[in-house]
């Protein structure tokens, strides 16, 4: 999956093994959003982007309005290890997008 994050959308796109798009994006607005779970490691936080900032992986589910679900599971690739199989700072930037973007916009 790729995630964009706007100003007041999320778009997410399916990609296939080689990067490629599958299919149309999803966009998302904020009141579109029915419900959201996290799950992973986050420290029992209420919002969103607080989890997706306290753990390393986390797992994100969101329903939409119109039907859709969306599991996601994220990595912030940070560590000398690991991070860069991760995605590296790229992938913790993006994540930190995706937090801010939360924490901006709760959903519905």
């Amino acid at each position: 999956m790729a995630i964009g994050v706007s100003d007041q959308r999320l778009l997410i796109l399916s990609l296939d093994r080689r990067g490629n798009p599958v299919g149309e994006p999803l966009s998302i607005a904020p009141d579109q959003i029915d419900g959201v779970k996290t799950g992973g490691a986050g420290g029992g936080w209420l919002s969103p982007g607080n989890v997706i900032l306290d753990a390393t992986a986390t797992r994100l589910e969101m329903r939409t309005s119109d039907g859709e679900k969306v599991k996601l599971m994220l990595m912030r690739g940070e560590g000398k290890v690991l991070g860069g199989l991760g995605g590296g700072d790229p992938q913790r930037r993006g994540l930190e997008a995706l937090a801010e973007w939360f924490r901006r916009v709760p959903p519905g």
